[in-house]
């Protein structure tokens, strides 16, 4: 998996859903606020992005919700 840097830039201006896995069915996590930044890269599933912190997967969030670095 090749990890880059993204920053959240979602359209509504509050944040992005972090969810379980990859699709709007998996469960919400937490809302990544817009203007933080985190490590992660395309997942097995188009236009979700896996979300990297110390090498493990702790979440997905939607491509449309990031910008990259």
């Amino acid at each position: 998996l090749k990890l880059n840097n993204y920053v959240v830039t979602a359209k509504g201006g509050y944040g992005a859903y972090m969810r379980e896995g990859p699709g709007t069915n998996h469960a919400i996590i937490s809302v990544v606020r817009n203007g933080d930044s985190f490590m992660g890269g395309q997942s097995t599933v188009a236009h979700w992005i896996v979300i990297v912190e110390d090498n493990n997967i702790v979440g997905y969030i939607h491509d449309e919700n990031v910008t990259e670095k």
